[in-house]
């Protein structure tokens, strides 16, 4: 990992059920296994990082969303 990279699920305060990525087959043990890396400098533009159980895919992993601030700068134009 470099290290101006940052794991961003772990900063935000999600429930529990939210901060989950896999789940074994028995549905009992869940972990955090699946994460998102970001560059420091990226970091205040993640507004929320959370996994979302019940995805329709054959999968034992839960499906993530990263939700981005993201900014356009519009440039100058030049003067013709």
């Amino acid at each position: 990992m470099d290290r101006n990279m940052t794991v961003s699920i772990t900063t935000f305060p999600n429930k529990d059920t939210h901060i989950a990525t896999w789940s074994s087959t028995d549905g009992v043990t869940r972990n955090q296994i699946d994460h998102v890396l970001v560059f420091n400098r990226h970091r205040p533009s993640i507004l929320n990082v959370r996994a979302w159980r019940g995805a329709d895919c054959n999968t034992d992993h839960f499906r993530m969303t990263v939700i981005i601030k993201e900014e356009i700068i519009k440039e100058e134009e030049s003067p013709q």
